[in-house]
C-alpha cells in the first residue's frame, strides 16, 4: 500500500527547491534536459551568466546577493545597491566599473562605492567621460588645472577666480540654474572707530551666461539698503582664455531713498595653468528722486590670483571709487578655499584710503553654491 506521505527524498528536494526559488534560480525536473545553447557560465558574458546564476534587479551584472553580501536588505559601507545601476552616483553603471561583476573592486577597476576612486577631487564619470584623465591615479594639480579648462570650454567659460569685495553675480559664462547664496562681512577700522558691515546675497543664472543678484546690506544689525544687480556675459575668444561681459548694479538706499546706479564692463583672462586676473571699470550715478543734485562716480576693480593647488588660491585686489566730491581705494590680499565641492570660503586683510582718512579692512565671504 503507497504511502500517503512524501518520501524522504521528495520533501528534501522541496526544500531545495524552495531555498534556489529564494534566490531567483528555477528548479527543473529532473527529466528536463540542458537545452543544446547551455554553455558553463564562465564562456558566457557577465551579464548573462548574472541573469543565470541569480536575481539581478538593477541589471547591472552584479547578482543582487552579490551587492548586498550579509542579506541584511541594507546597503552597508563597502557593498553597492541592488536597487540602483549605479550605486555611487558617479555617472558609470556598477558594471562598468565592477567589470567582473563579483560585486568587489579588484585589481585595475574603479570603486562602484565610492565616486572618486583615487580621491583627487575629480569624479569618476568625469575622468571617463569628460577630462579623459585616470580614475585610478590621483592627478596633479597641473592636469586638474587642465581637467577644469576642459569642463570650462564645455561650457564657453574662463574659470577665473571672483574678486571678494567687489564679487560678480555668479561668474561670467554661468550655466542655466546655477544657484548661489554667500555672506561678505567687512570690519573697517577709521578714525579710532570699529564699523562692521555685512550683506548676505543670492545670486541665480536665469539662463545661460545671464544671472540675478539679490543683495541685502547691512551696518551692525541695521539693513541700509536694497541691492538688485543683472549681469551678462558677451563671449569668449583668445582660445578659451579671455571672457568679457558686464554688469548693472542698483541700489536703492532705505533711509533717504537715495539711489546708486553702477554699469561696469567685465573682463577676465587666464594666463597661464597657474595665473589669472580679473578686472571691471565703470560709471557710478548717485541721485535722489525730485531733486537736482548728482554725483557721478569712476569706478574701477582689478584682481590677480595664483591658483597654489585645485582647491587653494591667492590673489590681490584693488577697488577705487573717485568723484570730484570724494574717493577710496582699498587694497586686500586675499585666500580663496574651496573647503567642499559645494563650499568655499575667501579670506582677506588690507588698508583702506579715502578723502577722510587711513585705516585697515578685514572681510570674509562664505559662499554655497550648487
Amino acid at each position: 500500500m503507497a504511502s500517503d506521505h512524501p518520501s524522504l527524498e521528495s520533501m528534501r528536494r522541496r526544500r531545495l527547491c524552495a531555498v534556489l526559488a529564494a534566490i531567483g534560480v528555477g528548479c527543473a525536473p529532473r527529466s528536463v534536459a540542458r537545452p543544446p545553447s547551455y554553455a558553463p557560465p564562465a564562456a558566457v558574458a557577465p551579464a548573462a551568466r548574472a541573469t543565470r546564476l541569480a536575481l539581478d534587479t538593477d541589471r547591472d551584472c552584479i547578482p543582487n546577493h552579490r551587492e548586498d553580501r550579509d542579506g541584511d536588505g541594507v546597503v552597508d559601507p563597502g557593498e553597492t545597491d541592488p536597487l540602483r545601476a549605479d550605486s555611487d552616483r558617479d555617472g558609470l553603471h556598477d558594471g562598468f566599473e565592477d567589470r567582473n561583476c563579483n560585486g568587489r573592486q579588484d585589481g585595475a577597476e574603479t570603486s562602484a562605492t565610492r565616486r572618486d576612486s583615487d580621491r583627487d577631487g575629480v569624479g569618476d564619470g568625469v575622468e571617463v567621460a569628460v577630462t579623459r584623465t585616470d580614475p585610478m591615479r590621483a592627478n596633479t594639480d597641473a592636469e586638474l588645472r587642465a581637467a577644469t579648462r576642459t569642463l570650462a570650454g564645455r561650457h564657453d567659460a574662463v574659470q577665473v577666480p571672483e574678486p571678494m569685495i567687489f564679487d560678480l553675480a555668479r561668474s561670467l559664462g554661468a550655466r542655466r540654474g546655477e544657484l548661489e547664496v554667500n555672506t561678505l562681512m567687512v570690519l573697517e577700522r577709521r578714525d579710532g572707530q570699529n564699523a562692521v558691515r555685512w550683506a548676505p546675497e543670492v545670486e541665480w543664472a536665469f539662463a545661460r551666461g545671464h544671472t540675478i543678484e539679490l543683495e541685502l546690506p547691512f551696518h551692525g544689525s541695521h539693513l541700509e539698503a536694497l541691492k538688485f544687480a543683472l549681469q551678462g556675459t558677451i563671449g569668449t575668444f583668445g582660445g578659451n582664455r579671455f571672457i568679457h561681459g558686464w554688469q548693472s548694479l542698483n541700489e536703492v538706499t532705505l533711509a533717504d531713498s537715495r539711489i546708486a546706479n553702477t554699469l561696469l564692463y567685465l573682463f577676465g583672462t587666464r594666463f597661464t595653468d597657474r595665473f589669472s586676473a580679473f578686472a571691471m571699470t565703470g560709471a557710478r550715478a548717485d541721485w535722489t528722486p525730485g531733486q537736482s543734485d548728482r554725483e557721478f562716480s569712476f569706478v574701477a576693480n582689478a584682481s590677480a590670483f595664483a591658483d597654489l593647488s585645485n582647491r587653494l588660491v591667492v590673489g590681490l585686489e584693488a577697488n577705487t571709487v573717485y568723484s570730484s566730491e570724494r574717493w577710496r581705494v582699498a587694497v586686500v590680499p586675499q585666500v580663496h578655499a574651496s573647503l567642499v565641492h559645494w563650499l568655499r570660503l575667501q579670506v582677506g586683510v588690507g588698508v583702506e584710503a579715502s578723502d577722510t582718512g587711513v585705516g585697515g579692512v578685514a572681510a570674509a565671504r562664505l559662499i554655497v553654491e550648487r
